[in-house]
C-alpha cells in the first residue's frame, strides 16, 4: 500500500514538503491518529542513509508506532538462511536462536509467503513447538512479523514485540504492513546508495592501479614495489566479470586465464556463477578448442553456443545442464599477439546474443587489463557501465619471437602437474606467475646471442646462464612478485646438482622449481626451434622418464605422466598447433 492510497483510505492528505503535525491536547500532549503517526515514522524514512542506519530507523520507528516493547529486523541470506540486521529490546542469545529455527517458526513462512503474521500469546501456542519454546525463554508474549517487499522479493522481515498478551487492531495491522511497504524502498535506496558509493570507489582504486600497470609493463625491469602495492588483479578480474553479466544482461559472467604451457584455460573470477558450475569447469581443465571459451581463446574471435542441449559440437553439458544454463558468450582477451585468457557469461535461456552485446563484451575483453581512465566512471550507478570501457590493453611485449608462447605453454602445464601434486594455491600462483616470467631475464641478454640461429659458444653459453641471475634482480624488487623468484631464479637447476646458476641438488631446489623444470624441458622439446626441429610428444616424454631421478625429480616426473595420460591428447593437439604457428 503506497502513501497515496494509505492517504486516500483514511481521508489524511498527502503530505508534500513536511508531515502533518498532530494535533496538541489539553496539556500539550499529542493527539495525532494512528494515520498521522504512520505518515510521520514514512517520512523520516525518506532521507537517504546508509543500510545499518536505515535498520536502526526502521525498527525504531515500528516499535514507536505501536508501543512495542522490541523489535529485531531479518534479512534472508543466499544460502537460504537468515542473519538478524538489527534489534533492540530482545537478548541476542534470541535473535540468534531465531535465524538457526527460521525453518521451523512463522519467519520462514513470511519469507516465503509474504504475507504478515500475528502471533497473540506466543509462549502457549501449539503449532510451532520451537517458537514458544524461545518465546518463554525471553519473556516474550506477542509477536507481529511483517515483511518488507520490494518487486515481489521479501528483502527483510520486521518482527516487532510485546512482553504482555497484546492482540493487534485492525488498523495497527494494516499501518504495519504498509509501513514495511515503505521500509522496503527506503532499505533499496540505502542499499542503492551505498552501492554506488562502493562501486565509485572501486573504480577510482581499480583506475589508480591498471595505470600503473600500463606504466609499468612496458618496461618491467622497471618493476617496483608500488606496483605490489597498488596492483590487486583478483579484484580486477572480479569486477570485470560482474560488468561482463551486467553489460550483456546474462545471468552470470566469468574471467578465464589461459595456460600456454598445457595449452589450457581455467577460471579466474566469476560473478553471481554456481560455484559447483566454477568448481567443475576447474576440474575440467578446459584446453584450446573445447567449448565455448576454449574455442573463442584457439580462433582469437568470439564465439556462441546458442542452446548447449541442442549444440552437437558442445562438449561441457554436464556441466551447464544440472545449472540450467542454455546460451553461452566468450570472447578472448589478447594483449597484442598474445592470449591472455577470455571472458565468458552464461544464461539460462537459449537463444542468440546480440551483435551490440558481443561488441560490448568484446570491447570490455580487450580493454579489461588496462587503466580505466574515464572520470565519468564515477557518475550514477546507471551510467557506470559505459565508461569502463575507456581502459588501455597493456602487457609485455614478447621480444624472442623464437619462443612465442613458450611461457605461457610452460606455466599452464607447471599449474596442471601442481594441481596433481596438490600443491597449495600459493605455490600453484607461484607455478604460473613464474612461468610467465621465467625468462625475463633475458631482457638482459643481447640479441646476438638471443636470436642467433645456430649453437652458443662457451663464452656465449655463459652469458645466456646469467638470465635466471637477471631474472631474479629483476623480480626480487617487487613484493608481490616474490614468491615467484624460487622458479626464475632456480628453473635450470637439475635434481642431480648439475644445473646452473647455484648447482642446487634434490631438495636443496624449491618444489616449484622442481615442478616447473619438467614442464618447461617438455615444452623446449617439442617447440621448434631455428637450429633444432621439434620432437613429437611421446619422444619428449619418453625423455623426460629417461632423466627422471638425474635432472629431475621422480615425484614431479611421476606426475606429469598422470597428467598426460589423463588430458596427453589435448595437450598434444594444443601443442603441436602452436609449436606449427
Amino acid at each position: 500500500m503506497t502513501e497515496r492510497e494509505i492517504a486516500a483510505r483514511t481521508g489524511v492528505m498527502e503530505a508534500r514538503q513536511s508531515p502533518p503535525a498532530p494535533a496538541a491536547g489539553p496539556r500539550g500532549r499529542s493527539r495525532a491518529t494512528p494515520w498521522h503517526r504512520l505518515l510521520d515514522a514514512v517520512w523520516n524514512l525518506n532521507v537517504t542513509r546508509d543500510v545499518p542506519s536505515t535498520y536502526e530507523m526502521l525498527g525504531r520507528q515500528a516499535i514507536g508506532l505501536v508501543n512495542a516493547d522490541g523489535a529485531a529486523i531479518y534479512a534472508p541470506q543466499e544460502s537460504g538462511g537468515v542473519r538478524c540486521a538489527w534489534s533492540e529490546g530482545v537478548s541476542a542469545t534470541y535473535t540468534e536462536s531465531v535465524t538457526r529455527a527460521v525453518a521451523q517458526i512463522p519467519g520462514g513462512e513470511v519469507l516465503r509467503e509474504a504475507k504478515a503474521r500475528v502471533i497473540t500469546d506466543a509462549p502457549v501456542q501449539k503449532r510451532w513447538v520451537r517458537l514458544a519454546e524461545l518465546t518463554r525463554q525471553e519473556g516474550i508474549r506477542t509477536i507481529g512479523l511483517f515483511p518488507m517487499v520490494m518487486e515481489g522479493r521479501v528483502c527483510a522481515v520486521l518482527a516487532v514485540y510485546h512482553r504482555r498478551v497484546r492482540p493487534y487492531r485492525r488498523w495497527e495491522k494494516e499501518a504495519l504492513t504498509a509501513f514495511a511497504y515503505q521500509a522496503a524502498l527506503a532499505l533499496t535506496g540505502a542499499e542503492l546508495h551505498e552501492e554506488a558509493r562502493r562501486r565509485t570507489e572501486e573504480l577510482q582504486q581499480m583506475y589508480d592501479r591498471l595505470q600503473d600497470a600500463y606504466r609499468q609493463l612496458q618496461a618491467f625491469q622497471e618493476i617496483g614495489t608500488e606496483l605490489a602495492a597498488s596492483l590487486d588483479v583478483q579484484h580486477v578480474l572480479g569486477t570485470v566479470a560482474r560488468y561482463a553479466a551486467e553489460l550483456t544482461g546474462s545471468d552470470a559472467g566469468g574471467v578465464f586465464e589461459y595456460h600456454p604451457e598445457e595449452g589450457s584455460l581455467t577460471v579466474s573470477a566469476s560473478y553471481d556463477a554456481p560455484e559447483s558450475l566454477v568448481e567443475g569447469i576447474r576440474r575440467a581443465r578446459v584446453q584450446l578448442g573445447q567449448g565455448a571459451i576454449g574455442r573463442a581463446a584457439a580462433e582469437r574471435r568470439p564465439v556462441q553456443v546458442q542452446d548447449t542441449e541442442t549444440d552437437p559440437d558442445y562438449p561441457f553439458r554436464y556441466l551447464t545442464r544440472p545449472r540450467g544454463i542454455r546460451a553461452i558468450l566468450a570472447v578472448p582477451m589478447l594483449s597484442g599477439d598474445e592470449l591472455v585468457g577470455g571472458v565468458v557469461v552464461w544464461r539460462r535461456t537459449p537463444g542468440p546474443f546480440g551483435q551490440g552485446e558481443v561488441q560490448l563484451l568484446e570491447t570490455l575483453a580487450q580493454q579489461s587489463t588496462a587503466a580505466i581512465r574515464n572520470a565519468r566512471l564515477y557518475s550514477a550507478l546507471e551510467q557506470a557501465y559505459d565508461n569502463t570501457l575507456e581502459a588501455l590493453t597493456a602487457a609485455l611485449d614478447v621480444r624472442d619471437r623464437d619462443t612465442e608462447g613458450h611461457s605461457r605453454r610452460v606455466a599452464a602445464l607447471a599449474l596442471a602437474i601442481a594441481r596433481e601434486m596438490q600443491l597449495s594455491p600459493r605455490e600453484q600462483q607461484a607455478l604460473y606467475r613464474g612461468g610467465l616470467l621465467h625468462d625475463i631475464g633475458k631482457i638482459g641478454i643481447p640479441d646476438s646471442i638471443l636470436h642467433k640461429p645456430g649453437p652458443l659458444s662457451d663464452e656465449e653459453w655463459a652469458v645466456m646462464r646469467n638470465h635466471p641471475n637477471l631474472g631474479f634482480q629483476v623480480l626480487n624488487r617487487v613484493e608481490f612478485l616474490q614468491p615467484v623468484t624460487a622458479v626464475v631464479l632456480y628453473h635450470h637447476e637439475r635434481f642431480d646438482g648439475l644445473g646452473y646458476p647455484m648447482g642446487l641438488r634434490g631438495e636443496q631446489i624449491p618444489l616449484v622449481a622442481r615442478v616447473f623444470a619438467v614442464a618447461d624441458a617438455y615444452d623446449a622439446m617439442t617447440s621448434w626451434r631455428p637450429y633444432r626441429p621439434a620432437l613429437d610428444s611421446a619422444t619428449a616424454v619418453r625423455e623426460i622418464v629417461r632423466h627422471s631421478g638425474t635432472q629431475f625429480d621422480p615425484e614431479v616426473v611421476n606426475a606429469f605422466l598422470r597428467v598426460m595420460a589423463r588430458g596427453d591428447r589435448a595437450i598434444h593437439h594444443d601443442c603441436r598447433n602452436v609449436n606449427r604457428n
